[in-house]
């Protein structure tokens, strides 16, 4: 790939994350669940990948380990997330989904979906359909060079 095919591929990346992301939050932002966006965020990243470190969750984040302590911990206080010790290395504390932060999740899930369920419906049928082969071909485009993780069945 040439380098200019190379920039465009990076500048329809960055357009598409931006505006998936910004109408992920404005939809979130009607819900009024109490949470800030970063809150939102990784409210998401532990309901789908329970028990990572702080460290990890950190990272993944983009945030500094601070940050995000002081993040968890407003989290813990509405019932959200719960920190507890690896049994297996006491000083790696990990991060753990909780009930309530189950019930959070998913309603924001349906939330997204539901939005996203209108503007979709006013494709066609066939516009509909490629659009989904589409998204299948980048989601296991990127999940092959390790930007996001390849969807198990029924996801």
């Amino acid at each position: 790939m040439d380098n200019q095919q190379q920039q465009e591929n990076t500048e329809l990346f960055r357009h598409l994350f931006v505006a998936v992301g910004q109408t992920v939050m404005r939809i979130l932002e009607r819900t009024d669940q109490g949470m800030t966006p970063l809150q939102a965020v990784a409210l998401m990243t532990v309901y789908t990948h329970p028990g990572k470190t702080m460290t990890q969750l950190a990272s993944e984040m983009g945030i500094a380990n601070a940050q995000l302590t002081r993040l968890i911990a407003g989290m813990e206080r509405l019932d959200l997330v719960a920190r507890q010790h690896n049994p297996d290395n006491r000083r790696e504390v990990q991060v753990m989904r909780t009930a309530h932060g189950d019930t959070v999740a998913e309603q924001n899930m349906r939330d997204v979906e539901q939005v996203m369920d209108v503007q979709l419906a006013k494709l066609s049928g066939t516009e509909r359909d490629e659009l989904s082969k589409h998204l299948h071909a980048i989601i296991a485009t990127l999940a092959k060079v390790g930007i996001v993780e390849q969807p198990r069945d029924g996801q």
